[in-house]
């Protein structure tokens, strides 16, 4: 069993020097006021700390959200996600890492590496209970989540013991080592053999078919819908082009039959002609701006030059049966 004694400082002056004020000897053995010894490390390792235990449990949370979450990859980005049961138990074991770590060792890896550790306010390894409490107030002290642990952050720096809420409720506080020792040696070898490990995981160890299948389904869905878009705007561009150069057979060819009844060839043939004789010039096709106001509707807007000034040719399409058709083409006054 180990001696409490070894988590309180050996010398006031060597393991936690404060080149201000430094307790007696006597002061010491008597009571411990932690508030007069320069016993409270500065946040900026305690942040240190933070960020090294997040990178450990960062490929803990993928391997999860590939086995018991989803997760999606794209070009553009990549998304795991996990929720429910899934994401209570994630958040059980993280909680649960800082809880055993600070109680048997004084601090987590991240702490040791970085020559910080967990006591209680009079310098004694804290207690089981104590370092529970602590931990769990973390739901609080990471408050807004969006910056993680700002509202403990905020809360720290502003009292002299440096303690956030989770520590005023269990009477805790992150006190200096002193010179680094073979526990942050070991603490940072462990930290990048778990680490390594954890991405190894992630890269040789397959994920299980319900993780991977929500994540085909929305790859899927990402590459129709951006064929569907290109194959719009070929078709859209063919449109513009046929208008301009006048050639109305083939704009016939993208009509459905379906859309026959509300707009004849006749109809179509005429309002064509009538933009044809309105047009003076036009730019080229790329120059055109998209909009998708539905699934299967596009609308592109080409400027152009008229006898009545700069306008926009109009051409809406409809995707039918898996192809996108004209529906309407006209000049819209800007």
């Amino acid at each position: 069993m180990q001696n409490e004694n070894m988590y309180k400082p050996e010398n006031q002056q060597s393991a936690y020097q404060n080149p201000v004020t430094v307790s007696s000897p006597a002061h010491s053995a008597a009571k411990r006021d932690m508030s007069k010894t320069g016993f409270y490390y500065d946040m900026g390792r305690r942040v240190s700390a933070f960020v090294l235990d997040v990178v450990l449990w960062i490929p803990i949370f993928i391997i999860a959200s590939q086995h018991l979450g989803t997760y999606s990859v794209s070009s553009a980005k990549i998304n795991f996600n996990l929720t429910g049961t899934p994401f209570l138990v994630f958040l059980l074991g993280f909680i649960t890492y800082f809880v055993l770590f600070e109680y048997l060792a004084g601090g987590t890896l991240g702490k040791l590496a970085v020559g910080i550790r967990v006591t209680d306010e009079q310098g004694n390894k804290p207690s089981f209970v104590q370092s529970l409490v602590r931990n769990i107030l973390r739901i609080v002290d990471g408050l807004p989540y969006i910056i993680p642990n700002l509202l403990g952050f905020i809360v720290a720096s502003t009292n002299d013991r440096k303690q956030r809420l989770g520590d005023q409720a269990a009477h805790t506080v992150v006190a200096r080592t002193g010179k680094l020792k073979p526990a942050s040696t070991k603490a940072w070898l462990s930290l990048v053999i778990l680490v390594i490990a954890g991405v190894l995981v992630i890269i040789f160890v397959p994920a299980s078919k319900s993780a991977t299948s929500v994540t085909s389904t929305n790859n899927t869905r990402g590459s129709v819908a951006s064929s569907q878009q290109q194959a719009a705007k070929m078709v859209s561009d063919r449109v513009f082009n046929d208008v301009v150069s006048d050639n109305i057979q083939d704009i016939y060819r993208l009509a459905s039959p379906a859309l026959e009844q509300a707009q004849t060839k006749a109809q179509l043939s005429s309002g064509l002609q009538q933009m044809k004789h309105l047009i003076v010039g036009s730019p080229k096709p790329t120059t055109s701006q998209a909009t998708y106001p539905a699934s299967n509707e596009a609308q592109f807007a080409y400027p152009v030059q008229t006898t009545q000034g700069a306008k926009y040719l109009v051409i809406q399409l409809v995707l039918v049966k898996g192809n996108w058709l004209l529906y309407t083409a006209r000049i819209y006054v800007n």
